[in-house]
């Protein structure tokens, strides 16, 4: 945390989003003082200072004079008049400062059209951000320079891990992969947990069950140098209780589900592009 000067943050926007990213920061050591908020909803404000002690404001434009990056996390549909707001102040200063939009489906071209010759980036998190276990997707336009780069990756990879795509038309895939990603997990730790307590177990410890066998899974993936089918097979013994149970997802196709539900994700994720284009 003290190997690079911390870039003073201003999320337009405090919802789920902003509010896992900045979770995360603190937790990781980030000072509060340089984070600030913006957000029309005093409730919001509100929590948001009760809750991490960061600096709030009403007005977006306050972040043109705050930050050292501005991180548009605003749904799509509000990018274009916040853009405006946030542009016009920025050339009434006459500063570049960094763009980063969180918002689904927007694409560089959008933001270039307020943000004109400036250094934009599109980012994709994901909700385990905020425990610091995050994934983020980042593609910046030919306006950043190395060190905005480094800066933006630095940021980002203290809310977990950080991988730079070759053009944003990949963005759907890691939509797919990472932004959607946490919610099969846990539609499937949920499964587990409603079968275990068919099978007679408590809701806890079948909820305990799940979790710590996911945990453990994970963590002993993260922790190996083998892939994941080779992790696979080391824990499926032949003609065992494993194997059985593998069997089943395989007869039920289970790899074809995924694959349609993944696809699913990121086929909407790039209508959503095409839609606000």
């Amino acid at each position: 945390m003290n190997k690079f000067k911390q870039p003073k943050l201003a999320f337009i926007g405090g919802g789920n989003m902003a509010t896992a990213i900045i979770d995360g920061l603190l937790k990781s050591g980030y000072d509060a003082t340089k984070i600030l908020a913006s957000a029309p909803s005093k409730a919001t404000r509100h929590r948001l200072a009760a809750d991490y002690n960061i600096n709030i404001a009403e007005k977006n434009n306050v972040a043109a004079y705050f930050a050292d990056i501005i991180i548009l996390a605003v749904k799509p549909q509000l990018i274009p008049q916040i853009s405006r707001e946030i542009a016009f102040t920025l050339r009434s200063l006459g500063q570049k400062t960094p763009i980063v939009s969180l918002a689904a489906g927007t694409t560089l071209a959008q933001l270039s059209d307020q943000f004109m010759s400036w250094p934009v980036a599109l980012a994709m998190p994901n909700l385990p951000s905020a425990v610091s276990q995050g994934l983020t997707g980042l593609v910046a336009n030919e306006h950043c320079s190395i060190r905005e780069r480094e800066s933006m990756e630095q940021v980002f990879s203290l809310i977990g891990k950080v991988v730079w795509l070759k053009d944003e038309d990949q963005m759907p895939a890691i939509v797919a992969m990472a932004g959607s990603a946490p919610a099969y997990f846990f539609l499937f730790l949920e499964a587990m947990k409603q079968v275990g307590t068919d099978m007679g177990l408590s809701q806890q410890t079948a909820a305990k069950a799940a979790l710590q066998s996911g945990l453990g899974a994970c963590m002993m993936a993260a922790d190996s140098s083998d892939d994941f089918k080779t992790l696979r097979e080391r824990v499926t013994s032949p003609n065992g209780t494993t194997e059985q149970a593998i069997n089943s997802f395989k007869d039920n196709n289970f790899s074809k589900i995924i694959e349609q539900a993944m696809w699913a994700a990121a086929n909407k994720a790039a209508e959503n592009r095409v839609s606000t284009g």
